[in-house]
């Protein structure tokens, strides 16, 4: 994100507030150096981020005090048939802990090998700002949107906490609620990273089309002296050439974040679909005995329906960055055809389209599942269609 003495400082607080969330939630154990308040050349700046020892290990520290919960749960059996938990059996819920289990000793690996992967990813992203800076007419989106959906995010977690807090006790809480709560934020974190890269994708067409009032330059020329001119040229060579490297560094990052998220979200989806048929089944069940839903029922529910906003905002985050990757070569195209101006510039713009059109952006979940808007109707499908299996084997 960028930042400058004009920046406010609740704009600044708020960005280090996400970094500490996801850090105590054990998703960002980097370290973060913002930029002084105070610039004194009034560039805008990004923030760096660097390698943390003491991040790492807090990460083991949180994972492996995560372990000994689950095997004392396990060990003392505290959850019981009569146990009033989400599930509707105790072997799924068996199940689920032993997956919980299984991903919290997946985590210790990815958070050990990719910390390194997610630092160069956030550095690289200073390339494609000082690229950015050095172009005339470049602008950055300050849209606020990320930032409410964080706050939200965050007061929707802490609710459901504090519910969680009077039917179960202290120490079962990260059991029951973890899960639910880690997918979520790796989900945010994603999204948090699309909105960045997405405005920078922003940021190059926007220049492109101010650039496209080179033809009222060239028009003037007649007025213009040949110092004048030499310098609006080359002024605009350099901007071309920037937003190119930009352009294709953006693309770069684009598919590393995909690659590093791709597994997590692989597992989230998974995880998403099958607690989602598990509380909708254990709710119609519920019902049915008993006509009535009771309001751990509805809480249960209540986390289905964020845990799908949540991948509705994903969804939407990767179509809009696609769709702005994907507009930079028609503004390109665009200038060359209808633009009248210097053999030049036009030859530069000419290998710019040629660079940018072997380019493509596109997110999956580790290569198998689209991440496009597409996604959210297939697992609802899915989920229909599992709920509809089993309530029918149920009935015979």
């Amino acid at each position: 994100m960028y930042f400058n003495q004009r920046d406010s400082a609740f704009h600044r607080n708020l960005a280090y507030a996400e970094h500490v969330i996801l850090k105590i939630l054990g998703l960002s154990s980097w370290s973060l150096n913002t930029p002084p308040v105070k610039n004194p050349k009034n560039r805008r700046v990004s923030n760096s981020y660097k390698f943390s020892c003491l991040g790492l290990f807090y990460n083991i520290l949180l994972i492996t005090m995560a372990v000994l919960m689950l095997a004392y749960v396990l060990k003392t059996n505290y959850l019981t048939e009569d146990s009033s938990e989400i599930i509707f059996s105790i072997v799924m819920l068996q199940f689920l802990i032993y997956f919980n289990f299984n991903l919290l000793i997946f985590f210790i690996v990815i958070l050990t090998i990719g910390q390194k992967k997610m630092i160069v990813i956030l550095n690289q992203l200073k390339y494609v700002d000082e690229r950015l800076q050095k172009c005339a007419f470049f602008k950055v989106d300050n849209s606020n949107t990320i930032h409410l959906i964080f706050i939200t995010n965050l007061v929707i977690s802490v609710t459901f906490i504090i519910i969680f807090c009077f039917y179960h006790e202290i120490y079962m809480i990260p059991i029951v609620f973890s899960p639910t709560l880690i997918y979520n934020w790796i989900i945010f974190q994603y999204s948090m990273l699309l909105d960045t890269i997405t405005k920078r994708f922003k940021s190059i067409n926007s220049t492109l089309a101010k650039l496209g009032d080179i033809k009222s330059y060239e028009d003037s020329l007649n007025t213009l002296s040949v110092t004048k001119m030499s310098l609006l040229r080359g002024s605009l060579l350099y901007d071309i050439v920037n937003l190119k490297l930009a352009y294709i560094k953006l693309c770069e990052i684009s598919q590393k974040v995909s690659d590093f998220f791709g597994l997590k979200i692989l597992q989230v989806i998974i995880y998403m679909g099958q607690t989602s048929t598990i509380i909708i089944y254990s709710t119609i069940l519920q019902y049915l005995k008993t006509y009535h839903i009771d309001f751990l029922m509805m809480i249960d529910l209540s986390i289905v329906v964020w845990m799908n906003i949540a991948i509705f905002v994903l969804t939407n985050y990767v179509t809009k960055t696609i769709n702005e990757s994907t507009e930079t070569p028609v503004m390109v195209n665009y200038l060359i055809d209808r633009c009248t101006m210097d053999e030049k510039v036009e030859k530069e713009l000419d290998y710019f389209l040629y660079e940018v059109s072997s380019q493509k952006v596109e997110f999956t979940a580790f290569g198998i599942i689209p991440l496009d808007r597409s996604l959210l109707a297939t697992m609802i499908g899915t989920c229909a269609t599992y709920l509809i299996i089993c309530i029918q084997f149920r009935s015979k």
